[in-house]
């Protein structure tokens, strides 16, 4: 009987209980809802407070524990839940008590899950952690600050890295300007050498301009934690060298070196018995490091911060005021008078922190004042380091010409020339040529010791603040001026130098009394209401270089004749009329008269008879030369007449043709017959002539010494013979309807152009070659051996670039090739003469057949063997090929690789690169109109072949099936593929090959673009439709009416785990009127505020630049434009949704993403307009912090026309 009462208990207990359980969910349905309330409001109470202690460490640098960082991810996803949950809850009451009894068992369900929830949140309220963070470890020995931060010293701060861990250098120097930031750099580079470990211990020590060498060793044994205990030197020297040869690895940094510093006296062991030390240099004289440190293989430069790098630098250090908008323009020009050097930008920075406006505003004044009679307001460390690199310059010579730099914000190499030698700076020099020579030299010091840059290739200036200390210092010295107001003219009486940059209307004075002004330099944007008053030179009897730039010269003032002791007028840019007073001028050496609207030389200029130096150039108004005018200038050395009088007659021509100390020419002719033959046989040095054309407007930038342009007309009697003298010694020569020769090098020249570098072949029947050397190869020497650049254009009957074999030298330093319209040319040339090539263009030959010939017509021959040579790799890195309808193969298949044996292929199917040769460093690859049916060669090529490729464009190449295999796609960035009509798939697999297998060894990890356009018969980007290309900026796809999956799970979100992610690009087909435009940018992802929710898509730091879907019409533009990064940016969505459900459902979507500022729905127009920093897309195709996400069917049933408007 107890048996079976136990019994029925216990059935009755497992009956009856869940019913209680179960009635009790709905007895107890407002209660678990409300202690849901309560235990989530107290949860986020605590999370509240721990998110306060998480503050306070972050402020303090501290590192937050793991665990931390657990705790607030659940605390949020469990938030999340309940929020979402509490919504639902409402909706159902809702619509539960719409009828007559409330619905039981959504009550029942909703209790349940209630009181679940709240169990978790109960767990979660009862975590506690002792700690939230921890002190992160110190770094070992050396800390820096900031260098990380520009992008200027990245590059250099890897090259440097790369050189310490090559074992072949053991000695490496850093130089640039003292307050550049060279230690700054080699702190760094400490820092990541440390970090990876390269060295044990690495020692920092400050040498200085006068060093100590006790000081020295007492630093190093402080870094290496021993004491010192010699009273010598030497003993002390040798002490050291015992403890670092007991290091396995050390580097030692010697920051600041002046001058030659004793490294075995310091006790440094230095030499091939010293494996392990390695020595970094910094010094502000790249002749410290090269010649007396013996830091030959690796010097870096540091230079100054670009101009945003440096108003970021400000704002970091100024802090909040220079954010606000009426103080942006200020800070940038507060900057830009800091010259880019970090010292000065901090010193200014750090002093006009927490001041107002008005500060800001003097601030600026007294940076532009430059401060020239004192330095006072200029930190004494830019100062001092500045004025000491003045003072260490070796001669007077170097010290002037820096004073005299000074005096311009930018100066070209050759008016600084001109005004040394005007003003007698040079020593020893007595004519032009000595002084260029002189000029250049100095030049080339100057720059190498910080205190001149280069600017462009013929100009140089100094650094603002290397500029405002210089001018100090001419201020004081040597009575030199820059001035910015004509109004100062009085107080500069005596002035030996003057410059005064944009000189207004009615500041200029009547007379200029200054007696014993040496240099007047006055510039002024070019304005027809400013005259110099007639009398202005009265006053400048022992003026010698006088500098007029934009100044309205019609009439010359009378005064000018009083410069009888003048040697350099420049009158550049100017508005001139009659010149003939100039004439007057004996002394006059140097004339220059370019940019200026002179429309006559007249005949009293022959009156200069010492004028040395006549510029023209660009004198685009000149129609008149006087007879016998230049005939008259007896000792000319320099003439310019670039891009000005070309309508010479040849009287004109032989006049010039007689000067007989004429070295450097510049001149355009346009009837070739009025040319003297053999004119200018030997003597010109430096000539830049154009003969039978005119001279291109890009002219003037080519900054070729020797530089020849000759057009031959088909009915003069000149023929290229006649010009043989100028041909032979040219470095640049421009050749165009040649007539009589057939074979180029060895016909106009027997020495094959030794000295050529640039060579432009076009318009001529008669080429047959280029270089012709069947015979005996003994009697030619090496067939253009310096040339650099090759453009054969129009040549219709040329056969070959090269025939028979040559000496090793031939072509050796050919880097660039380009042949168009070659109508008969079958290949460019073997592979010893191609494999040297970096770029290679080749257009619209319809008889090319292979790039690159076996060599058996033509090669250059070993110096050893007298055999060709045998390498197999190419140094390509740009490869062209356009409208060569019969290319079969890149390289001959006659060519067998080396060590690998001849495999049997498809000749029906030859592949373009047929793996005969590897091409490890071919960057881009274009291929236009091509018949070809592979581009690659499964068989013989590998991966490592094209190792390098990053853009790939392939155009209107029909019978390609696919693009490229996996393989290949590692490093590629760019692709584009247009027109291929028998194109089905992008990435394509052989059929042997195990797709996902090669997709997870190669992937698309750094593709930025791609773009596919007009590709009737593509179906899908590859086979694995999951592949990985987080890096995408750009996707474009234009009348694709056959694709239907692009790519799966491979385009860009943010670093945050998405759960459940849906494809980005899962598309329905894509009709002809259909295109989908994307481009977006990435930035690095922060760690965000853990008071925000996690959120789906992209993070807030993932900002969008131009996002849509467009017209066909509307994306071909698109995609042309630049991408910007972005602020805010407004977009409106036109919808045109089934039901109005869809639509607030698509709304309270938009909200929750990252980035959005506000949402508003216009009914009426159907439109959405969403405001914020979003992404675009995230708008219709991310999910929202719920899990929600769009279906292909909202997605498909919405017509979207997105504008976007940045602000």
């Amino acid at each position: 009987m107890d048996i079976c009462i136990a019994i029925v208990a216990k059935i009755v207990e497992y009956a009856v209980a869940p019913v209680g359980r179960h009635v009790g969910y709905l007895c107890l349905y407002k209660s678990n809802l409300d202690e849901l309330k309560t235990q989530i409001e107290n949860l986020m109470h605590v999370r509240e407070r721990l998110q306060h202690s998480v503050d306070q460490a972050s402020r303090n640098g501290e590192e937050i524990e793991t665990d931390v960082y657990n705790w607030f991810m659940k605390v949020d996803e469990i938030v999340d839940e309940v929020f979402t949950f509490l919504e639902n809850e409402a909706l159902a009451k809702k619509k539960c008590f719409s009828g007559t009894f409330p619905n039981l068992a959504s009550q029942h369900r909703l209790s349940r899950k209630a009181k679940k929830m709240a169990q978790v949140v109960c767990h979660l309220d009862l975590q506690r952690f002792d700690t939230v963070s921890y002190i992160p470890p110190p770094q070992r020995s050396i800390q820096n600050y900031g260098c990380e931060e520009f992008e200027t010293r990245t590059p250099i701060l890897n090259d440097i890295m790369k050189a310490l861990r090559d074992p072949s250098f053991r000695i490496i120097g850093v130089w640039g300007m003292g307050g550049v930031g060279k230690t700054t750099l080699v702190k760094a580079v400490a820092r990541q050498a440390l970090e990876e470990n390269l060295f044990s211990k690495i020692v920092f020590t400050y040498v200085s301009q006068m060093p100590n060498i006790e000081n020295i060793q007492q630093q190093i044994g402080e870094c290496l934690g021993i004491n010192l205990r010699g009273e010598s030197v030497s003993e002390r020297a040798y002490q050291l060298r015992q403890r670092l040869r007991n290091e396995y690895k050390i580097l030692v940094i010697l920051d600041d070196v002046w001058d030659k510093l004793d490294l075995e006296a310091v006790g440094l062991p230095f030499g091939d018995n010293q494996k392990a030390c390695k020595i970094l240099l910094t010094s502000r004289f790249y002749n410290v490091l090269y010649r007396d440190m013996g830091c030959t293989a690796r010097n870096f430069q540091v230079g100054v911060l670009k101009e945003n790098e440096a108003v970021s630098l400000f704002r970091k250090i100024v802090g909040a005021p220079a954010e606000k908008e009426h103080a942006k323009l200020l800070a940038t020009e507060i900057v830009k008078e800091c010259g880019g050097l970090p010292i000065a930008i901090t010193t200014v920075a750090c002093a006009l922190k927490n001041k107002s406006y008005a500060v800001w505003k003097d601030a600026l004044y007294e940076l532009r004042k430059s401060n020239q009679i004192n330095n006072e307001g200029m930190d004494e460390k830019v100062y001092s380091s500045i004025k000491q690199s003045y003072n260490y310059l070796p001669s007077v010579e170097a010290k002037s010409l820096l004073l005299l730099c000074s005096l311009f914000e930018t100066i070209s190499i050759e008016a600084l020339g001109n005004y040394g030698f005007g003003l007698n700076l040079l020593e020893d020099v007595y004519n032009l040529e000595e002084a260029r020579h002189k000029t250049l030299k100095l030049v080339e010091d100057l720059k190498c010791r910080s205190l001149l840059l280069e600017q462009g290739d013929r100009f140089v200036e100094l650094h603002d603040v290397v500029r405002d200390v210089v001018l100090s210092i001419a201020s004081k010295s040597k009575q030199m001026y820059y001035i910015r107001n004509a109004a100062e003219f009085d107080a500069f009486k005596g002035s030996h130098a003057i410059s005064l940059c944009n000189i207004n209307v009615d500041e200029c004075p009547e007379t200029l009394e200054c007696p014993e002004l040496k240099l007047l330099s006055l510039k002024q944007i070019k304005s027809d209401s400013l005259r110099i008053p007639n009398r202005f030179f009265e006053g400048l009897n022992t003026l010698l270089v006088l500098d007029l730039d934009g100044v309205n010269l019609e009439p010359l003032p009378s005064s000018i004749c009083f410069l009888q002791n003048l040697q350099t007028l420049h009158l550049v840019n100017c508005t001139l009329g009659d010149i003939s007073s100039v004439g007057e001028l004996k002394n006059l050496q140097i004339l220059d008269l370019s940019y200026s609207s002179i429309e006559e030389l007249p005949s009293k200029i022959g009156q200069l008879r010492s004028l040395q130096y006549l510029n023209l150039q660009c004198c685009h108004c000149l129609k008149v030369i006087q007879p016998n005018v230049l005939s008259s200038l007896i000792h000319l050395e320099e003439l310019n007449l670039e891009q000005s009088f070309s309508n010479w007659k040849a009287e004109g021509v032989l006049e010039i043709g007689n000067l007989s100390h004429l070295i450097n020419l510049s001149l355009n002719v346009l009837n070739v017959n009025y040319w003297p033959e053999e004119m200018f046989r030997e003597k010109l040095i430096k000539y830049r002539i154009v003969i039978g054309t005119e001279a291109p407007i890009g002219l003037v930038e080519n900054n070729s010494s020797r530089l020849l342009m000759l057009k031959l007309c088909p009915y003069s009697e000149l023929n290229e013979h006649h010009f043989e003298g100028l041909l032979k010694n040219s470095e640049d020569l421009h050749l165009i309807g040649l007539k009589s020769v057939k074979n180029v090098a060895y016909g106009l020249d027997s020495n094959g152009f030794p000295q050529l570098r640039q060579f432009r072949l076009e318009d001529s029947t008669v080429i047959r070659r280029i270089v012709n050397s069947i015979g005996n190869i003994l009697s030619h020497p090496p067939a253009l051996p310096s040339l650099e650049t090759l453009h054969l254009e129009g040549l219709k009957n040329l056969e070959n670039i090269s025939h028979g074999n040559l000496k090793a030298e031939s072509f050796g330093k050919l880097r660039e090739i380009t042949v168009r319209n070659c109508g008969k040319l079958k290949s460019l040339f073997s592979l010893n003469i191609a494999r040297k090539l970096e770029r290679i263009t080749v257009e619209d030959c319809m008889m090319m057949e292979e790039i690159i010939s076996d060599g058996r017509e033509a090669d250059v021959l070993d110096d050893n063997n007298g055999s060709p040579k045998q390498n197999k790799t190419c140094q390509l890195h740009s490869l062209c090929l356009e409208k060569l309808p019969k290319l079969e193969l890149f390289c001959s298949k006659f060519i067998t690789p080396e060590n690998v044996e001849e495999e049997k292929i498809d000749d029906s199917a030859m592949p373009l690169f047929n793996g005969k040769v590897e091409y490890p460093k071919l960057e881009s690859l274009e291929l236009h109109s091509l018949q070809v049916q592979k581009i690659w060669n499964h068989q013989l090529s590998s991966s490592c072949n094209f190792q390098s490729l990053k853009r790939l464009i392939v155009v209107g190449c029909d019978n390609l099936k696919g693009l490229i295999p996996p393989s290949m796609i590692g490093n590629l960035q760019s692709v584009r593929v247009e027109r291929c009509k028998a194109m089905k798939e992008v990435v394509y697999f052989t059929e042997n090959s195990r797709a996902e297998e090669e997709m997870e060894k190669n992937t698309l990890l750094k593709l930025e673009s791609l773009v596919l356009r007009h590709l009737p018969n593509l179906e899908r980007f590859s086979a694995v439709d999951c592949l990985d290309c987080s890096s995408l900026l750009k996707l474009e796809i234009i009348e694709c009416p056959k694709l239907k999956t692009l790519i799966r799970h491979s385009l860009p979100t943010s670093n945050i785990e998405l759960e459940g992610s849906k494809d980005l690009v899962d598309m329905q087909p894509l009709s002809s009127q259909e295109a989908i435009v994307l481009e977006h940018a990435k930035r690095p992802s922060k760690r965000g505020n853990y008071k925000q929710r996690p959120q789906s898509g992209w993070s807030e730091t993932n900002q969008a630049r131009t996002t849509g879907v467009t017209s066909p019409t509307d994306a071909s533009s698109e995609a042309k434009q630049t991408p910007k990064l972005i602020g805010n940016k407004e977009v409106i969505l036109k919808l045109d949704f089934r039901n109005k459900t869809t639509t607030r459902k698509i709304m309270r979507t938009v909200i929750d993403i990252s980035g959005v500022m506000s949402v508003a729905m216009d009914m009426k127009a159907q439109k959405l307009t969403v405001t914020g920093t979003m992404d675009p897309v995230l708008i219709f195709n991310y999910s929202r912090p719920r899990g929600h996400v769009f279906s292909q069917d909202e997605v498909a049933g919405a017509n979207l026309d997105v504008h976007v408007a940045y602000y």
